[in-house]
């Protein structure tokens, strides 16, 4: 799961995120990558969660490193507003989930989950 995702991250560094994100800004882009989550949320089909670069060079790049895969599942159940069905309560989804929501509240200019 989210295999083509955790290659990119571990490939990039944060600068290289950074760099490529204000290229993109600079032209009114917002670009991101598809996460696939296959059917972690029970709705029986594929399903896949938008994230813009944004997100990932400033925030999940971290969680990513601290929680795994797990955080980009919590990143996609506080987007959808559901919890997966399976996983719910694995420590790292649990901790990622409560990171994300302080982050998120936090956030002063309303950047978090930019979407397409």
């Amino acid at each position: 799961m989210l295999n083509s995702t955790i290659i990119l991250v571990v490939l990039m560094n944060r600068e290289d995120l950074k760099t490529f994100y204000n290229m993109l800004m600079d032209d009114g882009l917002i670009f991101g990558i598809t996460l696939n989550m296959n059917d972690t949320f029970g709705f029986g089909c594929a399903e896949d969660e938008f994230m813009s670069t944004f997100d990932l060079e400033y925030w999940m790049f971290d969680l990513y490193k601290k929680y795994g895969y797990k955080s980009f599942v919590a990143y996609a159940s506080i987007k959808k507003g559901i919890d997966p069905i399976v996983g719910k309560d694995d420590k790292n989804f649990i901790a990622a989930k409560k990171e994300i929501n302080k982050i998120k509240k936090e956030d002063p200019n309303g950047h978090l989950f930019m979407t397409e």
